[in-house]
């Protein structure tokens, strides 16, 4: 009998999602430390200098705002966040704020800004102009720590 009720208990365990839920904050909080991982693996000194405090006012302006107009209810969805699009959601997409790609720094980088651009379409949907000059800010910044990155790693020909 104790062997069902186990057995029951393992299949209901591994039926549950991998990542278990966070509050908005927390996964804000986690974002910062990746780029912060990523600045110091992937760029120098100087690069990083820039860079750190940059992602740390972002992050400071994502609490911000979320105070003023947050969206968070842990009952909606999986994330707690508006509905959005009804696109058929990927089964990796919560594990954006759980970990990423430290072996392509490339695909890391997109990895952590997607990840600031989903947080700002989820929980800061309501501040009017918020959620896309975020989603501008991530695209830019993408852009510019693959050329850093690149500048820094890669070879000249």
């Amino acid at each position: 009998m104790k062997f069902a009720v186990a057995t029951l208990f393992a299949i209901a365990a591994a039926d549950e999602k991998k990542v278990p839920p966070r509050h908005p904050l927390q996964r804000m909080k986690r974002l910062n430390q990746f780029a912060h991982e990523w600045i110091e693996d992937n760029l120098n000194t100087r690069q990083a200098s820039h860079w750190g405090p940059k992602f740390d006012r972002n992050t400071d302006r994502f609490k911000r705002r979320f105070e003023i107009c947050e969206f968070y209810d842990s009952d909606l969805l999986p994330h707690g966040g508006p509905a959005g699009s009804d696109r058929k959601r990927r089964d990796d997409d919560d594990e954006l704020f759980e970990r990423y790609d430290r072996d392509d720094p490339v695909k890391g980088i997109r990895q952590i800004t997607r990840g600031y651009q989903k947080w700002a379409e989820r929980y800061v949907a309501g501040c009017k102009l918020q959620p896309a000059r975020q989603v501008k800010r991530a695209n830019e910044w993408f852009g510019k720590l693959v050329e850093a990155y690149r500048v820094t790693h890669v070879p000249s020909e």
